[in-house]
């Protein structure tokens, strides 16, 4: 049933969304793809079906900087993760952007990219103070 039913309503939410059109193209193209639907459903039963916060505290304990960059209006992966990683990862920077949804590194590549320098600044300052 979710082989027939949703490529279409996928392809619906592309549609709609706030990617460049080469981009929403690209999407709809994948649609087509043998064994991307398939693919997508092991996802949606597995790794996607529910949180991961022993990922997250797994992630933490390496002690890498985590930077998460939410959309705002992103229908695929709701605001309400932010809890739960900050749950897991205290330190995880997390940003919001206004106004993305999920195709938000095509729709805001700047926010995206000052999002990624504010990390690396931070970065850069406390590996500077533990040298110093």
């Amino acid at each position: 049933m979710f082989h027939m039913l949703w490529p279409g309503r996928h392809r619906a939410v592309i549609d709609r969304g706030q990617a460049p059109e080469l981009v929403r193209e690209a999407q709809r193209d994948a649609l087509d793809r043998r064994g991307f639907v398939g693919a997508v459903l092991s996802s949606l039963r597995h790794s996607l079906s529910k949180p991961v916060p022993r990922l997250h505290r797994a992630l933490a304990e390496t002690g890498l900087p985590v930077l998460a960059v939410w959309g705002n209006v992103d229908p695929v992966i709701p605001l309400s993760g932010m809890g739960q990683l900050a749950q897991a990862n205290r330190e995880a920077r997390q940003e919001v952007v206004a106004g993305a949804d999920h195709g938000l590194p095509f729709t805001h590549p700047e926010e995206l990219g000052l999002a990624l320098a504010r990390l690396m600044d931070e970065v850069r300052v406390r590996s500077s103070q533990q040298d110093a």
